[in-house]
């Protein structure tokens, strides 16, 4: 029998590299004092994801994240950045992928939220701790699961690499401007 991998499988292997590249470059950021900065960079990269998710309204929409994000920005008393770059799939096919970014990321969150509590006690959690990403995460790996076709395939491993691709600009252009 021929094996034929899940969606999830490849998403994951084609995108290993750029998620590896953006846990290079947020990972240092999360714990101690920099922690505002991986907030900051969260915020400006989400923002126009949500807002493409918004209009976009017929297509599969993970919860927001960007309100949680600014309240723990305003309890750390450092506002969002206003610069979000634009963010802009090709179609919504593409929302399987860019929503498998988003969700997946929280999966990572919670180890997050384990050192931030033995750093500071939890301070400004609120984005780290939320319940709803994770329970979309749970609600959407069984569409993960199924095998693959080729043109669903494409369209969400374009879809996620455009998601990981704009969080390491952002990255970048963050951790750029802070250095200056």
């Amino acid at each position: 029998m021929v094996r034929v991998d899940s969606l999830r499988e490849v998403l994951r292997d084609s995108t290993r590299e750029l998620h590896d590249a953006l846990d290079g470059m947020l990972a240092p950021l999360a714990d101690g004092d920099r922690y505002s900065e991986f907030l900051a960079i969260q915020h400006a990269a989400r923002l126009p994801i949500e807002d493409w998710f918004d209009a976009e309204n017929d297509v599969l929409s993970p919860p927001s994240q960007t309100g949680l994000i600014a309240t723990d920005l305003a309890t750390l008393r450092v506002g969002p950045s206003r610069n979000s770059p634009r963010f802009c799939p090709q179609s919504s096919a593409e929302a399987i992928g860019i929503a498998w970014v988003l969700a997946g990321s929280s999966l990572g969150n919670r180890v997050i939220l384990r050192r931030r509590k033995a750093f500071d006690g939890g301070t400004a959690t609120c984005f780290l701790a939320d319940d709803a990403m994770p329970s979309f995460w749970n609600a959407l790996r069984p569409r993960l699961e199924r095998p693959a076709n080729e043109r669903d395939a494409e369209c969400a491993l374009a879809g996620a690499r455009r998601t990981f691709e704009h969080f390491l600009s952002v990255a970048g252009d963050n951790t750029s401007k802070l250095a200056a």
